[in-house]
């Protein structure tokens, strides 16, 4: 339900037609119209990241699932305006302009709590919502002991964002032995490698 009213929100609000945005994105009308229309309630992830980039907004926002979008259905679905949120819940209005630039601190969970009780949702909708724009913390253990080993213990175990950010993390410990151009190539090596793991863990 979220997604088909969201695709069309975000698709008006830029001011584009179904066939703009079928030109725009790649994407079929009468795929689109039919995701619109509850028909496709289940469309594929290229389908997704093709729109999402199409309407320039996060893939999150599309599906429903980012703060902003959460709090932005809900107030529409209950009638009540942001700056009537901000009143009722006690939260400065700039503070909710900006929920989606948002770096999360603990303060923070407790403010979802007051917005979730104006708003009549569980304060746990909120919460992961929030969670999902802290930045990641990796603590992972340093393996390994050359670039090399680091790369094999990396390809031999699930590929996750912890090890793509650990391998970069134990490569500059190397860097003050190579060259400019070496250091270029290697961060390039490492974004390529990168971009395989993503492909790979999204098929």
């Amino acid at each position: 339900m979220l997604l088909r009213h969201n695709i069309k929100k975000f698709r008006l609000g830029k001011k584009l037609s179904l066939r703009a945005l079928s030109e725009k994105s790649g994407i079929s009308k009468t795929t689109i119209s039919e995701m619109e229309n509850g028909i496709v309630t289940n469309p594929t992830l290229d389908t997704m990241e093709k729109l999402s980039e199409a309407l320039d907004v996060s893939f999150d926002c599309l599906t429903g699932e980012a703060l902003f979008t959460i709090i932005e259905n809900r107030l529409e679905k209950l009638g009540i305006t942001l700056p009537e949120l901000s009143k009722r819940a006690d939260v400065s209005l700039d503070f909710l302009n900006n929920l989606e630039r948002l770096d999360p601190d603990e303060g923070d969970y407790n403010t979802m709590n007051q917005i979730a009780k104006v708003l009549n949702l569980r304060p746990g909708i909120l919460h992961a919502a929030l969670a999902r724009q802290e930045p990641p913390a990796y603590d992972s253990p340093i393996i390994g002991h050359s670039p090399e080993e680091d790369f094999t213990v990396i390809d031999d175990e699930a590929p996750t964002e912890s090890s793509y950010t650990l391998s970069t993390h134990k490569l500059d410990s190397y860097y003050d032995d190579l060259s400019d151009d070496e250091q270029v190539a290697v961060r390039a090596f490492i974004e390529t490698y990168r971009q395989i793991k993503r492909t790979n863990l999204k098929e």
